[in-house]
């Protein structure tokens, strides 16, 4: 699986609705450090239009968080001709961007 930094993402790199990341150092009790992660897509809060979500996909490995929503909304960038998130709205949302990962295949 090749990842890439949230850290070392551009600023005017854009995400759309069904990218997926990985966040890292999320305190599960395994044996082996590689598998302390959850995985999420980003999806649109059909609630708020200028707002996305990321929605908890993890399966496996007693990880049982599937479909649950992180606590809090990226503010969608509306002004690009589409419903985008970039770097900014990534750490509006999630503060510090080190354990984060944006998984590319």
């Amino acid at each position: 699986m090749k990842l890439k930094s949230l850290e070392e993402v551009e600023s005017h790199e854009k995400f759309w609705s069904g990218t997926r990341l990985r966040n890292y150092k999320v305190g599960l009790n395994v044996k082996v450090d590689e598998d302390d992660y959850y995985d999420y897509i980003l999806a649109y809060a059909l609630w708020e239009k200028e707002s996305m979500m990321l929605v908890n996909v993890t399966n496996g490995l007693g990880k049982n968080k599937a479909g649950s929503v992180y606590g809090g909304v990226l503010p969608v960038r509306l002004d690009t001709g589409s419903a985008v998130v970039d770097r900014a709205s990534f750490e509006f949302t999630l503060g510090e961007l080190k354990d984060w990962f944006i998984i590319l295949d």
